[in-house]
């Protein structure tokens, strides 16, 4: 079978691995002093895990990563994982989202990466627009002003 690699760095990979544990459904298939790599059969993927130390920073315009099921009840058995794991960020059914109506759940890596296991109900849905914020990138915060910055209530930005 042909997989899709992604390598991950992490901050804890004791955390993560735990993580991806839950959301997978199975533990890595190898394990190596910093390194762990996930090759689960919920998915075509080969996911490598580096542990970096220090946090990680993902880019704003990163907004979610997923894994698409044949069924619902490969859904319902990850909400259930995820949430035995205390992992479940949200659950959403029937969301517009991407065009499709879909049911799925959603979970937070501990690097601040979101996942959602999801299944279509409706690939072609007569009102197709989204009334989920799953597409879209999230705003940005505005930026502060230096004034902001340095005045009085917040002094230990300026250190």
């Amino acid at each position: 079978m042909s997989r899709v690699h992604i390598a991950l760095p992490v901050a804890d990979l004791n955390a993560s691995v735990a993580f991806y544990t839950a959301l997978f459904g199975e533990g890595p298939d190898k394990t190596r002093d910093g390194f762990a790599r996930f090759a689960p059969g919920l998915a075509p993927v080969s996911l490598s895990l580096t542990h970096m130390g220090g946090p990680i920073t993902i880019p704003e315009d990163l907004t979610h990563f997923g894994v698409r099921a044949e069924t619902n009840t490969v859904v319902t058995d990850a909400i259930g994982r995820l949430e035995s794991a205390g992992l479940v960020d949200l659950v959403e059914t029937a969301e517009v989202c991407c065009h499709a109506t879909q049911d799925k759940v959603w979970a937070v890596d501990p690097d601040g990466r979101r996942w959602e296991v999801y299944v279509i109900t409706d690939d072609n849905p007569a009102d197709s627009a989204s009334n989920s914020s799953c597409c879209v990138a999230p705003e940005p915060e505005p930026e502060a002003e230096e004034a902001d910055c340095c005045a009085p209530k917040a002094p230990s930005c300026c250190g």
